[in-house]
């Protein structure tokens, strides 16, 4: 019998101070910022936490006639999280260079606080049996509790089956032993719980912090408390995988092969249900609406040899791996497929938006498609706005093409039966996820190298990603590209990447709507570690009682191949984040000595 209990303590103080921000529009005249983005203020916040975490099991291992072997566990798990944060913030600092909740004297911004917390208990099993190292079959099992939940709902039992077969081992593959030395095949099935939904979502919570726009005393608007959108009693999301998988070693695992192949559904999905009409008055409540299946697969393949070169021995290796998924909703509550939201058959990643033809190479030519589509809804921004470009659709603007052949540019209904001119352009989920590595050892230096990258993944840039807009996201950024004008429309280029010049157009403007021509692939290929070292001959070390000297070179994210349209975006940062207005990966040199004595 085994026991432990662990305690971990959290706290965090933020403090946040806001000022008035000076500018200047004309040489020698400086003005002060005051609106509601640069008032005065400062902000304290507090959070602390406390985890408690429990387990206590029981283990049993038994081995009988050489051939039988036995194990079983069985035990408790429980887990508490208890967070409280209060934040204050007040306007009108006396100082500006000292920052102290004392020194403000003006309104209360905000004073708000909260504690929540949750607990987590489950019963869990494990029982193994495997006859001569060759037949294996586990069942796994656990009971699980959340207070998540509304009573009734709290629990849910998520039992798991694996088996394996060590073929290699049978008599009569001996035989071929000298090629193929290890053979083992896998199946398996199993089910786990989620039930990171929130705090206490199925309840209806009262705001008190409303504020009226209007007073009754003619001075002080009036407070006002509301209850919060209508709550749907929801319960554990079930995610069940069936997967089989091969292990392979060939010439005494000189050629190592693992892969497997795996169907994961997720049943339960907590998500807002079938969208309600506004007359309902709120936000629909969430439901576990939707299912969803993945299929997917991954490889792995790896030599490992040596051989001798003079009186030396050279080992090297050389390895690679590759996997793929898609994952597709199979159920979902969208009877009337409204793009956006979950349906059945969506791929989970889908991105919507609008074929394009290029840019209008003349006014003349935009004049005429104007005038014969009926472009209204689409091209709005551009007919009112007022600029020194001049009004309404010019030579350089991104032309959207009538897909549906009607007559109109439109979505539709932004429905899967009436999506108007828009189409499926791509989809958000990377392919192809790979990484391969080499090294050898030979005379007391070693080498070794690692890439990884993907194959496909498209990707819209953020309607605020600088780095990829640039001055189409606001006119004012800082940050350009030296060669950034290269690429954009203008009458002696008027085969450029990007439309004719016009600020905010990447924010509310015609490039903010996916389309074709800026969609782009965040395919890429990385040069992750490399690292030679040299280890000095043991002879040479001994007579200063050294038993191993190694000195050594390791660089970090050294290289990297991308099919961005950008050299100041990093794809594996786009890939977390569209707008991407972050540092990339850093460039790591490290040189050192390790000695052991």
């Amino acid at each position: 019998f085994k026991a432990d209990f662990s305690y971990k303590f959290g706290y965090l103080r933020n403090r946040f101070r806001n000022t008035h921000a000076e500018y200047s529009r004309y040489p020698g005249v400086v003005s002060v910022e005051t609106s509601k983005y640069h008032t005065d203020y400062f902000r304290d916040v507090v959070y602390e936490q406390n985890n408690y975490t429990a387990n206590g099991y029981f283990a049993y291992d038994k081995t009988w006639k050489e051939a039988h072997h036995f194990t079983a566990t069985a035990g408790v798990n429980f887990e508490s999280r208890n967070y409280k944060d209060l934040t204050v913030e007040r306007n009108d600092l006396l100082s500006e260079d000292l920052s102290d909740m004392n020194l403000a004297t003006g309104d209360l911004r905000t004073l708000k606080g909260g504690v929540s917390e949750y607990a987590l208990m489950g019963v869990f099993y494990r029982v193994t049996y495997d006859y001569k190292v060759r037949y294996f079959i586990e069942f796994n099992g656990r009971y699980d509790g959340s207070s998540r939940f509304s009573k009734g709902h709290q629990w849910g039992f998520f039992p798991s089956v694996s088996a394996a077969w060590r073929l290699s081992e049978e008599p009569w593959m001996v035989d071929v032993k000298s090629v193929m030395n290890n053979a083992k095949l896998r199946v398996s099935y199993g089910s786990l719980g989620n039930q990171n939904i929130g705090y206490y979502d199925y309840y209806q919570t009262v705001d008190t912090n409303g504020t009226l726009s209007y007073t009754f005393n003619g001075s002080n608007k009036s407070q006002y408390a509301y209850v919060s959108d209508p709550v749907a009693t929801g319960t554990w999301e079930t995610v069940t995988t069936f997967d089989v998988g091969a292990d392979l070693g060939f010439l005494k695992d000189k050629l190592t092969f693992s892969g497997y192949f795996y169907i994961r559904n997720t049943k339960g999905i907590l998500a807002v249900g079938k969208q309600l009409p506004s007359i309902y008055g709120a936000g629909e409540p969430k439901v576990n609406a939707n299912d969803m299946r993945t299929t997917g697969w991954e490889i792995q393949l790896e030599w490992r040899d040596s051989f001798n070169i003079g009186s030396e021995r050279f080992d090297y290796s050389v390895g690679g791996s590759l996997a793929d998924y898609t994952a597709v909703y199979t159920k979902a509550d969208n009877p009337d497929g409204i793009i956006g939201a979950p349906y059945v058959g969506m791929r989970l990643g889908e991105i919507w938006g609008y074929r394009t033809g290029g840019l209008f190479a003349s006014d003349e030519e935009a004049a005429q498609y104007i005038s014969e589509i009926d472009c209204s809804k689409i091209y709005t921004e551009y007919m009112n706005c007022t600029s020194e470009y001049g009004k309404g659709v010019r030579a350089g603007d991104l032309k959207i093409l009538d897909v549906d052949g009607n007559g109109v540019l439109d979505w539709g209904s932004d429905t899967i039966n009436d999506h108007g001119d828009t189409e499926i352009l791509g989809n958000s989920q990377p392919r192809f996820s790979y990484g391969f590595n080499a090294g050898f050892n030979y005379f007391g230096f070693d080498f070794s190298i690692f890439f990884q990258g993907i194959g496909h993944m498209d990707w819209y840039p953020g309607n605020d990603n600088q780095r990829f807009w640039g001055p189409y996201s606001r006119p004012y950024s800082s940050f350009i590209g030296r060669d950034f004008m290269a690429d954009v429309w203008s009458e002696t280029n008027r085969d450029a990447y990007f439309p004719r010049p016009r600020g905010y157009t990447a924010n509310w403007g015609m490039l903010n709507g996916k389309n074709d021509r800026y969609l782009q692939n965040l395919a890429y290929l990385r040069l992750k570690n490399l690292s030679i070292g040299y280890t000095f001959p043991e002879k040479w070390m001994s007579k200063a009682k050294i038993s191993k000297m190694r000195v050594y070179f390791s660089g970090e994210n050294l290289w990297y191949w991308s099919a961005l349209h950008s050299k100041y975006l990093d794809p594996e940062m786009a890939i977390a984040n569209t707008q991407s207005n972050t540092y990339s990966f850093c460039k790591t040199f490290a040189f050192g000595l390790s000695l052991e004595f």
